[in-house]
C-alpha cells in the first residue's frame, strides 16, 4: 500500500512538473505541486512552490495558508505565525 501512495505522489509530481513546462504562469499547478511535495514530506520544496503560486497570484489565498502551516510545522514561528492571521 505505502508503495502504491509514493508511486501516486511521484506520478502528481511529474504530472504538475511537465504542465509547467507548458504554463509556467500556471498558479494553481505551483500550488498543487506544493501541495503534493508536502505530502511527502519535503517542505522546503512545498514553501518554494506556494511562493511560486502567490508571485503568480498574489490573492491566492490557501496559497498563504499552507504556506503558513508548512511554516509552522518547521517551527518557523516568525514567519508562520503572520502569514496564518
Amino acid at each position: 500500500m505505502l508503495l502504491n501512495w509514493w508511486v501516486m505522489v511521484t506520478w502528481h509530481i511529474n504530472n504538475y512538473k511537465k504542465s509547467l513546462k507548458i504554463k509556467p504562469d500556471y498558479a494553481e499547478a505551483h500550488f498543487n505541486l506544493g501541495c503534493v511535495r508536502k505530502d511527502k514530506g519535503d517542505l522546503e520544496a512545498a514553501i518554494a512552490s506556494y511562493k511560486q503560486a502567490l508571485k503568480i497570484q498574489p490573492d491566492y489565498a490557501e496559497a498563504f495558508y499552507n504556506t503558513s502551516l508548512v511554516n509552522l510545522s518547521l517551527q518557523d514561528f516568525e514567519v508562520g505565525w503572520p502569514l496564518y492571521e
